[in-house]
């Protein structure tokens, strides 16, 4: 069956009816919930991971930089607490694998936490330095100067460390959601085709400015 494609009109948005179906009906409850929650942490897993593949085919250091930056992002996104959606375990998902896994799980979120993010650590640095004459003129200070240094992580052992843990938590939710997806699946055809087709339509709304502070 085809994907639902979805189109923006002047009433908000339709959804087109894929091949093989008449209808399509919205579908709510716990598990409609967590269904969703694991479709938007796949959806920003895979923004990630095209992210990471397209900074080999960047031009310049500085769209390389911030594919780099934006790849970090929208991973841990999905690990970080989040008053809308469920957060992903790292200690879950990277349980079976060698324990470098969740030492570069947690390199990779301190670095976005307190240097993308935020400036605290290291690796964004700055002095201030005043160039001194001889002494013979009336002012002993030339020039005053902010030297700032940073400290970029972006290179091939540091991609494929964060490329295999993007790889990893892609597959897990995967799972996840292939199994959050039967059970669904098999909670509805225990109703009768009349109840089903009696669900209301699906329905989204387009976010205004005034919406950017809101808890969806």
């Amino acid at each position: 069956m085809e994907r639902v494609h979805v189109k923006e009109g002047p009433g908000g948005l339709t959804f087109g009816v894929p091949d093989g179906a008449v209808k399509l009906v919205q579908v709510r409850g716990g598990d409609a919930i967590a269904l969703a929650h694991l479709c938007l942490h796949r959806s920003d897993l895979t923004a990630a991971e095209d992210c990471l593949d397209a900074i080999n085919r960047a031009a310049d250091e500085i769209t390389r930089t911030a594919l780099w930056q934006a790849a970090i992002v929208q991973f841990l996104k999905c690990f970080g607490r989040s008053a809308a959606r469920s957060r992903l375990d790292a200690d879950t998902i990277y349980a079976s694998h060698p324990p470098e896994a969740l030492q570069n799980f947690r390199f990779f979120k301190n670095h976005r936490d307190k240097n993308v993010a935020h400036d605290e650590n290291p690796f964004s640095q700055c002095i201030v330095v005043a160039a001194l004459n001889d002494g013979k003129k009336p002012k002993k200070v030339e020039e005053l100067y902010g030297m700032d240094c940073r400290f970029w992580i972006l290179d091939e052992a540091n991609s494929r460390k964060l490329k295999f843990l993007i790889e990893t938590a892609a597959q897990w939710v995967e799972s996840q959601y292939n199994a959050c997806a039967d059970k669904v699946s098999e909670s509805l055809e225990e109703h009768t085709y009349e109840e089903l087709a009696a669900l209301p339509e699906p329905q989204m709304t387009i976010p205004t400015a005034e919406d950017a502070g809101k808890r969806r």
